[in-house]
This record gives structure tokens, C-alpha cells and sequence, in this order.
């Protein structure tokens, strides 16, 4: 199975948020060593670098290294974008990143902003919904 990881599940498993950090750190690890792949695209990192820019910028870098060594690490193109712009989808960033992973082919997108992935052309489905399916 090869899944897409939204920002929102990347910054949960940063941060402490949680019960969702727990859900993310059950995708980010323990899903993953089970053979899961799992995708994220280049500028999920910058954004991670905006998002959090106020953070430890040490820290942030190690966490990025760890993203970048153990993820499938994808480019967004222009069509990807295009495709995007053309859409119903209401978050043109989201709306991107599923372009890009109808692309790369993946089985689902995971968020836990479900709304935002409603006219994706890659399903996308909450973590907890993830989870479950994989027990």
C-alpha cells in the first residue's frame, strides 16, 4: 500500500498534539516498519520550514533529515499544480498534493482535515480510519 502523508500528519507527529500525535507516530513508525510506503512531496518540507519558523531551527533540521531519509520524497510539476488550479477543491495546497499523488499512483492520502481532500482524486482518509484498516 503507498499512502500519502498531509502536512497536518507530519506536524502532529512533530509536535506534541496529543491524541493525534499518537496516530501519526502509528502511521510515521510503526505502519511504516510494517512495510506501508509512505510518501511525502519536497515543498511539505519547506512548508514545515514556514509553518514552524519560530521553532528550533536545529531541531527542525534534524527532524526534516529524518523525513528525507525515510520517506519516498516526491516533485510537484506543473501539471500537478495545473490540475489543481482547475479544480473544485477549496485548499489549492492540498488540492496539489493530491494531484501529485493521483500521479505517483498512491491508494490514499492521509489527513486529518478530511473536507479539504472531499473532491481529491485520491481518496484521502484520517489517520484513525488508516489505522484501523491496517489492524
Amino acid at each position: 500500500m503507498k499512502i500519502m502523508l498531509d502536512t497536518n500528519i507530519i506536524l502532529d507527529f512533530y509536535e506534541d498534539r496529543g491524541v493525534q500525535t499518537k496516530y501519526a507516530k502509528k502511521i510515521m513508525v510503526d505502519l511504516w516498519e510494517d512495510g506501508v510506503d509512505c510518501f511525502i512531496t519536497a515543498s511539505q518540507i519547506k512548508d514545515l520550514f514556514y509553518i514552524k519558523r519560530k521553532d528550533d531551527l536545529e531541531k527542525l533540521k534534524e527532524f526534516s533529515l529524518g523525513l528525507l531519509n525515510d520517506y519516498n520524497v516526491v516533485e510537484i510539476n506543473k501539471e500537478d499544480v495545473e490540475l489543481a488550479l482547475k479544480s473544485t477543491g477549496a485548499d489549492i495546497e492540498d488540492m496539489i498534493i493530491a494531484f501529485t499523488s493521483k500521479r505517483y499512483e498512491l491508494d490514499y492520502i492521509i489527513t486529518n482535515n478530511i473536507t479539504d481532500y472531499k473532491n481529491s482524486p485520491v481518496k484521502g482518509i484520517t489517520s484513525v480510519e488508516f489505522i484501523k484498516m491496517n489492524e
